[in-house]
């Protein structure tokens, strides 16, 4: 079994929703919990912008918060959405 799968398994066993966005903000991947809780199916919304997916009046502080974690190379604060 590779890494890759290996750690994909992982996040689909957690009970936490968990997702990954590249540097232009578009998702690379989601579990199925996160799936469930935003009511979205990942195979719509890989490569989507974060924008598109989720028009959330709150989203531009998660955007400033995750832009600043990337930048710096810092964990994002907790509950950040």
């Amino acid at each position: 079994m590779s890494a890759i799968t290996n750690t994909k398994d992982i996040l689909e066993r957690v009970s936490d929703a968990f997702y990954s966005l590249n540097n232009e903000l578009k998702f690379e991947y989601t579990n199925n919990v996160t799936e469930k809780l935003l009511h979205i199916k990942r195979e719509n919304v890989i490569g989507q912008y974060i924008y598109d997916v989720l028009p959330h009046r709150d989203l531009h502080k998660f955007v400033s918060r995750y832009k600043k974690a990337l930048s710096e190379q810092v964990p994002a604060d907790k509950g950040i959405y």
